[in-house]
């Protein structure tokens, strides 16, 4: 007669492996169930979050323009949105969106204004503002 001290609940001897669960040893046969196997990337931590590709452009681009100097203003704030797009994308990833699609609206005005001021610039140049000595050119 064989006796097992983990059928009977008797702590088992000194120095040997406690199996998990504290009293029975794990199942390890396979299932009888004859359904499908399970398919990696769909267990218990459920499929990963897409990346936010958009975001990370986004964050480039207006990380250049900030950078270029030229157009400091005009990327510094699509710049944080890109990164608050980047860095939420695995919490919340609808929210996420939003965040790039509000930098990406946020970039092409503030891209709007600039040329529109160059262009006003250039037209105030060339129609003649007011001169250095004071008179106006026609």
């Amino acid at each position: 007669m064989t006796h097992d001290p983990h059928q009977s609940g008797a702590p088992a001897p000194y120095g040997a492996a406690q199996p998990p669960g504290g009293g029975e040893l794990p199942d390890y046969r396979p299932a009888t169930t004859g359904g499908p196997a399970q398919v990696p990337g769909t267990g218990q931590y459920g499929n990963p979050t897409p990346a936010n590709t958009s975001a990370v452009v986004l964050s480039v681009i207006s990380g250049v323009l900030t950078l270029s100097g030229i157009c400091c203003l005009v990327g510094l704030i699509p710049l944080i949105f890109g990164i608050l797009g980047i860095t939420q994308n695995a919490s919340d990833p609808e929210h996420a969106k939003k965040m790039t699609r509000i930098g990406w609206i946020v970039l092409v005005l503030l891209s709007l204004l600039v040329v529109l001021a160059i262009i006003v610039a250039i037209v105030f140049v060339t129609v003649g503002g007011p001169s250095v000595d004071g008179y106006v050119s026609l």
